[in-house]
């Protein structure tokens, strides 16, 4: 969106997503919970609504993959289990990412 004063941009990163739509085989650690949530509360987390754009996401390593906050959760509070998804693989030629869960990956 563009007028004379500024460019707003659509809020996101754009990125090729293969997504397998299925729950995790195992439990999210409740203190990714706990830190996301706590984020949220200190606004590095969070949804401008006049924009309609979420910011920020939370992440860790794990043995199976990356554990990473879904797309379009920054307005989420507290954030639940199912907000979640694994990244098991990327390509960054490509600007591709696979991940799996019941929610796709942020682009973060």
């Amino acid at each position: 969106m563009k007028n004379q004063n500024q460019t707003i941009d659509e809020g996101y990163i754009k990125f090729n997503c293969q997504w397998i739509k299925e729950p995790l085989s195992f439990k999210i650690p409740e203190q990714l919970l706990f830190w996301r949530d706590k984020m949220y509360e200190l606004k590095q987390i969070g949804y401008y609504p006049e924009l309609k754009i979420g910011y920020g996401n939370i992440s860790i390593k794990t043995e199976q993959g990356i554990l990473i906050s879904g797309t379009q959760t920054g307005n989420i509070y507290p954030i639940q289990p199912e907000h979640f998804t694994l990244v098991i693989d990327y390509n960054l030629e490509q600007n591709m990412v696979v991940c799996q869960g019941l929610i796709k990956a942020s682009s973060e």
